[in-house]
């Protein structure tokens, strides 16, 4: 499984956390991104589903079970 970190590090995209429909969070990445301002819980999460839109990574993040 991918995490959010892997993906980041690998693309010189935008990246766009999805929750259903919605926007929850835009990275901006043009290969000089900070993650020190994400959280480690946000950086490990594992992507279930990935699309490309219009130059865009939309992405949706696995749930973490309790």
């Amino acid at each position: 499984m991918i995490k959010l970190e892997d993906l980041i590090i690998m693309s010189y995209s935008s990246i766009i956390v999805m929750d259903g429909n919605f926007e929850v969070l835009v990275i901006s990445n043009n290969g000089h991104l900070d993650m020190s301002y994400l959280s480690k819980k946000l950086l490990d999460s594992k992507i279930y589903r990935i699309e490309s839109v219009n130059n865009y990574i939309n992405v949706w993040l696995e749930e973490e079970k309790e």
